[in-house]
């Protein structure tokens, strides 16, 4: 995933939250080109330097890496469900329900669980704003989780027989 210095060749709403995570990414996708800064990649390069100037400055202080984090990480997840969900603190609580269980499926259900429990609280709190035309959206999500569960032992035959042809349980040892 692309941050907030790869722009130039990825437009993203939560480049901030990506810088969270990592200290340097690259862009192979950005055409050589005349800037008025120089070249492409010398540009990208001195972008990429600034950020990695301002980490470690942060890390260096030994009080600021967290307030910086945390200022990206806010800067985005205030706009946007999928920069919420990649937050540190979201990241770790959906990893917690992840190892809640050892079934892979119920795994990629509670992540998901928990994922719209996030985005929920976040707009109760009036810390996340979604389009009205995307509130419905978190509401099918949780009927679609049910309707999930609710196929238990049932589920591979289910989605077997709604994808024939793409899902072909043989070739996932089922």
């Amino acid at each position: 995933m692309e941050g907030k210095s790869a722009a130039c060749a990825h437009s993203s709403h939560i480049g901030n939250v990506a810088m969270c995570c990592c200290d340097l990414w690259s862009n192979e996708s950005t055409p050589y080109a005349q800037l008025f800064g120089g070249f492409t990649p010398a540009v990208s390069l001195e972008e990429l330097w600034y950020d990695c100037k301002l980490m470690n400055e942060a890390l260096r202080t030994g009080r600021h890496a967290q307030v910086l984090q945390r200022l990206l990480a806010d800067s985005d997840a205030r706009d946007s469900a999928e920069a919420l969900v990649l937050t540190p603190e979201s990241a770790i609580r959906i990893a917690r329900a992840i190892v809640s269980s050892t079934d892979y499926v119920e795994r990629a259900a509670n992540a998901a669980r928990e994922a719209v429990a996030i985005i929920e609280e976040a707009v109760q709190a009036s810390v996340l704003t979604i389009a009205p035309r995307e509130a419905p959206f978190l509401d099918k999500f949780k009927a679609d989780l049910d309707h999930f569960a609710a196929l238990g032992d049932g589920m591979t035959d289910y989605y077997a027989a709604m994808y024939p042809g793409k899902f072909i349980p043989e070739e996932y040892g089922l």
